[in-house]
């Protein structure tokens, strides 16, 4: 339902970007992902814009039972598929890597490679790429899927493949840098964004039950969501804190003014209801 009223109320970006985001969880059910801010918990998969806004957040849960030819595809491509149902519906297609796939159903896509799945494309291995001068790479381009692969030596080796971008022109900075590196430093890291953003003002209640942080998550993007959007159509600019304390005092005034005091409920501060300057006492 979250899923939808995101998409709804969204704009959908040029430049998206699909990655992984942790719900902090020590549990039985957690799952550990190295090289992030919350290296335990739940894994979700998001897609968001390249300035942080989400658009869709899948939770996983395991193997799936789907179908046959489904399963056969690799994982990140099936998440990759599924995420990108809310900008685009389409038939999965079967036997095709992903960025053909995205190619033919009309999404132009890049992303790194590791070292193993370049498909024994005709690239300089990585261990002679290592030994030659920084700014060096090597190129090769699939005519029959009409895809580019790259090679770039930086401080480490890189692999690139995009389905409608170019090697040139070279960016001539310090080092020189394929054009196609250039855009995807650009476009990446929204789903970072937006982890980084949530994280910085969790809901802090904690509940005995194992799915409470995956439910105080949802409403964490949301109020991120809701922030976005303020930014974006607003002339007062407002950060998120002060802008959490004024959804907070909204939903405050709300509850004693449709349901008053309540004889076993804790009564609500004056302090907090009532006061104007943004801050909460």
């Amino acid at each position: 339902m979250l899923n939808k009223k995101y998409q709804q109320w969204g704009i959908i970006h040029e430049k998206l970007s699909v990655d992984e985001a942790m719900t902090r969880y020590y549990g039985h059910h957690s799952s550990l992902v190295r090289g992030k801010p919350v290296r335990f918990g739940f894994k979700n998969w998001s897609l968001c814009s390249s300035n942080g806004y989400c658009y869709s957040v899948d939770t996983y849960c395991g193997k799936t039972k789907g179908n046959p030819g489904d399963i056969q595809q690799p994982l990140g491509s099936r998440v990759v598929l599924s995420l990108l149902k809310c900008v685009c519906v389409y038939p999965v297609i079967i036997f095709l890597s992903l960025l053909s796939d995205l190619k033919r159903l009309g999404f132009r896509a890049t992303g790194t490679l590791r070292q193993n799945r370049t498909e024994k494309s005709p690239l300089i291995p990585v261990k002679e790429m290592e030994k030659k001068k920084r700014g060096s790479y090597d190129s090769a381009f699939d005519s029959k899927n009409e895809l580019l692969l790259i090679r770039w030596n930086d401080n480490s080796v890189c692999t690139i493949a995009t389905n409608y971008d170019f090697l040139e022109p070279l960016q001539n900075d310090d080092v020189k840098q394929p054009n196609v590196f250039k855009a995807y430093n650009n476009g990446m890291g929204g789903v970072d964004s937006n982890d980084q953003v949530v994280n910085n003002y969790r809901i802090s209640v904690r509940g005995k039950k194992w799915y409470w942080p995956l439910i105080t998550s949802m409403f964490n993007v949301a109020m991120v969501n809701a922030w976005k959007l303020h930014q974006l159509v607003s002339e007062d600019k407002m950060d998120l804190l002060l802008f959490v304390r004024n959804v907070t005092r909204y939903y405050l005034r709300f509850s004693t003014k449709e349901h008053g005091k309540s004889r076993n409920s804790a009564s609500v501060p004056k302090s907090i209801v009532e006061d104007d300057i943004g801050s909460l006492s």
